[in-house]
């Protein structure tokens, strides 16, 4: 990734990551968000995590529209981590994932919970064409939890990578 400032993404080890709010001392010696911009901290789990840092991230290689919740060639992010470990592996011992820096921008917001082809095709427009920076599904249903998707990379930023392993409860 591009170092914002100069700085590269910070290696967190161990982080147990089980809360909705990320550690204030873990962000507190960072920049302020920007309110003004919609910018928040959230999750991306990946099994990719170091080619993000290496090249950021990349939407070419996103899964395509049939196969992702809110339409292909976006990247996805959660407000609490263990949405995102979902994503990081399952055979691993020690797992990484990233907490960035997100600029939302104008969100659209939805709660639907399982989109149709038409709909996700809406969803590229709106983000294609500048109508809206980012989409906000609510997963009332499943999780409960808001998940976030936004196609234009440089709005996103990696500040963190947090190695973990899972800790049975």
């Amino acid at each position: 990734c591009t170092a914002r400032d100069g700085v590269n993404p910070a290696v967190i080890s161990p982080v147990i990551v089980q809360t909705r709010e990320i550690d204030k001392a873990l962000v507190g010696a960072a920049d302020p968000l920007q309110a003004a911009l919609n910018e928040c901290y959230l999750f991306h789990g990946s099994q990719a995590i170091s080619q993000i840092i290496e090249t950021n991230f990349d939407v070419s290689r996103a899964k395509p529209s049939n196969e992702s919740l809110l339409g292909g060639h976006k990247v996805y992010f959660a407000e609490l981590g263990g949405k995102s470990d979902e994503y990081t592996g399952r055979d691993n011992e020690v797992l990484r994932m990233l907490v960035c820096r997100v600029v939302l921008g104008r969100s659209f917001y939805t709660e639907e919970p399982s989109p149709s082809e038409a709909t996700k095709a809406e969803f590229d427009r709106m983000l294609r064409t500048g109508e809206f920076q980012s989409l906000r599904a609510f997963r009332r249903a499943t999780t409960g939890i808001h998940e976030f998707a936004i196609a234009d990379t440089s709005l996103v930023y990696p500040e963190y990578v947090i190695t973990y392993s899972r800790v049975p409860p």
